[in-house]
């Protein structure tokens, strides 16, 4: 008769030697995560009020600007209009040339008590423009030969306006439209939830968070003579959350103070209500969170490890996890000694997300089905393990109420992806 010694000896060794890949895995992937850490990306949208291309002594008596934002397939959209209530202290017609800029804007409309003002620039006019916004802003870089373009690269658009007021008159010009707030990309930084972090590979990266941004240059007002109060409202879904301000044009990689909003709460819709004036600063900003879908899709997982105590040697198991909210998993594993023993489990786990070297950890417990010598035996598990990037270590105890051998305690090394 053969010694069985050796063999189960061969297998223990086997077993460890894939618990200690997983913990290799996990120290090399961390150093190099840690030295990959990405910064912070600001890229918003932006409004830039009318540009006039010379000092003009018509004076703006007071601003209302709106942004009314909802959702459109996924992501925010805002409906925004701009009121300007000018006035003609002198006793001559003044004519004006202005020009209204703006990135991730659209169907931009601007009308003088109910009459469109829109007008093609001409070449020397949208030259003179372009080079006066970029000296009074110093958002806006060098010009491309067609638009120019902001810090980033990306064209603005420009609309051009040209209308006249008369001796001692006023009116009220409106410039409405829509804008698609621009992605604010925060990367996860030291703390990642549980299940981007355990599949980095193939799983959900995402924020819980999404964050959008909005600015208003209000500085081109001071080409008018006097600019009186501004007057600004912002509406958006309920469930989404707003901060906003005022801050100079240099400071957008700072994080600007929030303003003394006041909120209300209106038919499942919030506004808030600032006033303001034109020497504040230079750049209104508006910043708006909204709530990532709570599910994440997770990935497979696959380990190799053995029974304490002897028992069915090396078992080797593979799986699929998902999650909603980021909290709580869900893993369907299927796990074998490829001879005569299968189990299938259904597991629900809570996780605690992964910050920097500090790995994710995971309790849970679910149902278990075992077949084993052409026997099915159904029992429960109890499910721990410790987990960061592609590596694991997993503790697994699966009971089997009414059966002979009672229960199995299981050390795996895993892989995640």
């Amino acid at each position: 008769m053969h010694d069985a010694r050796p063999r189960k000896a061969g297998q223990v060794y086997i077993a460890l030697g894939a618990v200690l890949c997983a913990v290799s895995t996990v120290l090399l992937w961390s150093a190099a995560a840690a030295a990959n850490i990405a910064a912070s990306q600001r890229m918003p949208a932006e409004l830039v009020g009318p540009h006039a291309i010379r000092p003009t002594p018509l004076e703006v008596r007071s601003e209302r600007l709106t942004f009314d934002c909802h959702q459109h397939q996924g992501e925010p959209d805002c409906d925004f209009v701009a009121l300007y209530q000018i006035a003609n202290p002198t006793d001559t017609v003044q004519g004006v040339t202005a020009a209204f800029y703006g990135v991730g804007v659209r169907q931009v409309e601007a009308t003088l008590d109910g009459r469109s003002v829109l007008k093609p620039l001409r070449p020397h006019q949208r030259t003179a423009l372009d080079m006066l916004v970029v000296q009074a802003e110093s958002a806006i870089a060098p010009l491309s030969g067609v638009a120019p373009t902001d810090r980033r690269g990306v064209e603005v658009d420009r609309v051009g306006m040209d209308f006249e007021v008369a001796p001692g008159a006023s009116g009220q010009l409106r410039v409405s439209g829509k804008i698609k707030p621009g992605r604010f990309f925060r990367p996860p930084g030291l703390i990642k939830p549980a299940p981007s972090a355990r599949h980095a590979l193939l799983g959900t990266q995402k924020p819980s968070v999404v964050h959008y941004d909005v600015d208003y240059l209000l500085s081109p007002l001071k080409t008018w003579a006097a600019v009186g109060p501004i007057e600004i409202e912002v509406r958006h879904p309920a469930d989404w959350s707003m901060r906003g301000g005022v801050m100079e044009v240099g400071q957008w990689r700072q994080r600007p103070q929030n303003a003394d909003w006041s909120v209300r709460t209106e038919k499942n819709q919030r506004i808030h209500r600032l006033n303001t004036h034109v020497d504040a600063g230079a750049r209104l900003y508006l910043h708006f969170g909204r709530f990532a879908s709570a599910f994440y899709h997770g990935g497979p997982l696959l380990g190799a490890g053995f029974e304490l105590g002897g028992g069915d040697g090396v078992m080797v198991r593979g799986g699929w996890e998902v999650a909603a909210p980021s909290w709580v998993l869900y893993e369907l594993s299927l796990q074998s000694n490829l001879d005569d023993t299968a189990t299938g489990a259904f597991v629900l786990k809570a996780a605690a997300p992964q910050v920097y070297v500090i790995p994710s950890m995971a309790l849970g417990a679910g149902a278990v089905g075992r077949r084993r010598t052409g026997q099915l035996q159904p029992g429960g598990r109890l499910h721990f393990d410790v987990h960061h990037t592609f590596g694991a270590l997993v503790l697994l105890w699966d009971f089997y109420p009414g059966a002979r051998d009672g229960s199995d305690l299981l050390l795996m090394g895993q892989l995640s992806f």
